[in-house]
């Protein structure tokens, strides 16, 4: 009596997981074009790669789920071609292009994925980014002093990404750029630094997180102290997250060389 109990049961489960099935493919069946849930459907497929809907471009995995918050999402073409982008929470994709891509590069380098640099890990890449610069950065003075603006932004990034080689300027505009492409608004900040001799041009990056400015100077970072650098005096990531003023730092002076305190 028992075993027919057992075999009714199992025969009555095995009917509602059919159903069940049935039900889900019939579902899927019917979503013949648009949105359901993760997924994009196009004659009944699930969309793939890099598409357009409407006005705005989304990329789906090879499942055909679509990304959704990266900054500086890997994406490989058909052609073998790979592009950089940049992906809000809702799925819509923004190509990176010119330096803003070469930056978007890097920043994806840092990352043995190439693909996992989100909101809640940014900080963990902006500090990468930072060491980067400081580390992988010859310095050499190609100062231009006729460049101002976005042409200036764009020769000391390109010198920051294609050369890795430049001065003040360079390792500030890679911070820049690195911390623009993570969803930061950086400033670059062109001023002063006092030295024993009295104020030096200098420039560095500035950026605003949690209601606080903070410095960021990869070139601080590279600075000699009676010829020893100070990331061996202080710690490699000497010259990351600063504020204007702090101990073992530059005094910092703007343009109209006016000290810069917290």
């Amino acid at each position: 009596m028992q075993k027919r109990k057992t075999l009714l049961m199992a025969i009555i489960l095995g009917l509602m997981l059919c159903s069940m099935a049935g039900m889900l493919q019939a579902n899927a069946a019917t979503v013949k074009n648009g949105w359901s849930g993760s997924y994009y459907y196009k004659n009944g497929k699930k969309v793939t790669g890099l598409v357009k809907i409407g006005k705005k471009s989304y990329i789906f995995t090879k499942k055909g789920v679509v990304v959704k918050d990266r900054f500086a999402y890997r994406y490989q073409a058909k052609n073998g071609v790979y592009s950089y982008y940049n992906i809000t929470k809702k799925g819509v994709a923004t190509k990176w292009t010119k330096t803003a891509a070469k930056a978007a590069k890097v920043v994806a380098s840092l990352d043995r994925n190439k693909n996992r640099v989100k909101t809640s890990n940014r900080e963990k890449y902006l500090k990468k980014g930072f060491l980067w610069a400081a580390e992988n950065i010859r310095y050499s003075n190609n100062e231009d002093t006729s460049l101002s603006g976005s042409a200036a932004a764009a020769y000391y990034g390109n010198a920051a990404f294609d050369d890795q080689s430049g001065d003040c300027d360079t390792y500030a505009y890679a911070m820049y750029w690195m911390a623009k492409v993570l969803g930061y608004k950086p400033k670059y900040m062109r001023g002063y630094y006092m030295t024993a001799s009295g104020l030096t041009d200098y420039a560095w990056c500035q950026i605003k997180i949690d209601g606080k400015v903070y410095v960021f100077d990869p070139h601080f970072n590279r600075y000699k102290i009676g010829g020893v650098p100070v990331y061996q005096m202080f710690g490699k990531y000497w010259g990351y997250k600063f504020q204007y003023g702090d101990k073992n730092t530059f005094s910092y002076y703007n343009k109209k060389k006016v000290l810069l305190t917290k």
